[in-house]
């Protein structure tokens, strides 16, 4: 699945859920070194995709290029992502990814005024480049084989961040893993991103879709 024009990035997956182990077995295969980050290393009770090496977040973010943040947004007692960065920093020098979306525990959303979560994050890790990236994609769709749709389609991810240098990484991280990247301009646009997230949930689990579905965005040729 690798792309001959891909770098090869040492990944940390700070989160080992559905998200988090799906993204990292899809970036090992295709040929980046992944390490997952735990709050509890030794409560995994066995190796996830693409790595058996399991370490505490800040292990994990140590030698990390790119970090890919997949734990909750919110708890009960508030933001876990900001808690779990707080515990993995510092990331000077690395890339950031926000795959998280800001939901209460029924899915619903949390509603945030004139920001998103990513820019919430944003301030609790300033030294890093901060890319909102796979949070509009169901994690049961997150496999080799459920990236393609009909007609060989594969799931757009909407890349924003206020540095195109490290939206252009993430990009070829997504493409090189299966996805179809979209430049989605700065950080501020995550807060677009995380609506669809929002309607997406609504279309699968409130409207009946299901969760194999994904958003596609689709440029009409020129003449």
């Amino acid at each position: 699945m690798k792309r001959q024009d891909s770098i090869s990035e040492k990944v940390a997956v700070l989160g080992t859920g559905a998200v988090g182990s799906r993204l990292g077995a899809l970036f090992a295969a295709a040929g980046h070194e992944v390490v997952y980050g735990a709050r509890d290393p030794k409560s995994v009770a066995a190796p996830l995709g693409g790595s058996p090496q399991v370490v505490d977040y800040a292990t994990a973010v140590r030698n990390a290029t790119i970090v890919v943040l997949a734990v909750p947004y919110a708890g009960a007692s508030g933001s876990v992502a900001a808690d779990v960065l707080a515990q993995a920093g510092p990331f000077q020098g690395k890339i950031l990814v926000d795959a998280t979306n800001p939901l209460a525990a029924d899915w619903s959303p949390l509603r945030l005024v004139d920001t998103s979560a990513a820019e919430q994050l944003a301030k609790a890790a300033p030294e890093a480049n901060i890319v909102k990236a796979f949070n509009t994609v169901f994690a049961d769709v997150m496999t080799a084989e459920g990236l393609v749709f009909d007609g060989g389609q594969r799931p757009s991810v909407f890349v924003c961040g206020d540095d195109a240098g490290a939206r252009a990484r993430v990009g070829a991280l997504a493409a090189s893993a299966g996805f179809e990247p979209v430049d989605a301009g700065p950080l501020a646009n995550s807060r677009y991103v995380e609506a669809m997230a929002h309607l997406n949930i609504q279309l699968a689990v409130a409207l009946g879709g299901g969760t194999q579905a994904v958003f596609r965005y689709v440029r009409r040729r020129s003449a």
